[in-house]
């Protein structure tokens, strides 16, 4: 009896100790570029001031700007195990308590892909000016959105 129970203690030492394995690492597996376009629509309080777009002047607001700048999308990817990610979604308790669940499923392996985002170019500072009030800036981020709203309000100089 203690000789058999001895290789079914061995396994189940092995697969203690094989199962909870870490992910592998992040590795990038290339990327894909573009052009993103975003119109940037300014306003402004009171209408009708003079917009400057990064010191270039536009039309009299409301005006619509369009705006073109790079964007890359960074593909990673790493190997991974069921198991983890049962762990990830439950929290310590559920890790507890679902350990006849998660340990043989740690032994099935999986692929996880993950995409970056990073935008170039995308940093603008929009202005505006009118006739007795103070000039209004406002500087933007754009990160891949179809339209970004943007009021600038120009207070009234004293007299």
């Amino acid at each position: 009896m203690a000789g058999t129970l001895r290789p079914a203690k061995a396994l189940l030492a092995t697969l203690a100790l094989a199962a909870p394995g870490c992910a592998g690492s992040w590795f990038r597996q290339g990327e894909t570029r573009d052009i993103v376009l975003t119109h940037v629509v300014v306003d402004t309080d009171p209408p009708g001031a003079t917009v400057a777009f990064n010191g270039i002047r536009m039309e009299r607001a409301p005006v619509r700007i369009p705006v073109e700048y790079d964007h890359v999308t960074e593909h990673y990817a790493r190997q991974s195990n069921y198991g983890l990610r049962m762990r990830e979604a439950t929290g310590t308790l559920g890790t507890i308590l679902l350990f006849p669940v998660w340990l043989p499923a740690s032994l099935f392996q999986v692929r996880e892909l993950k995409r970056r985002h990073v935008y170039g170019g995308n940093r603008h500072t929009v202005t505006a000016t009118a006739d007795a009030h103070r000039d209004a800036a406002q500087e933007i981020i754009l990160e891949g959105e179809e339209e970004v709203l943007v009021t600038l309000r120009l207070a009234p100089i004293a007299k």
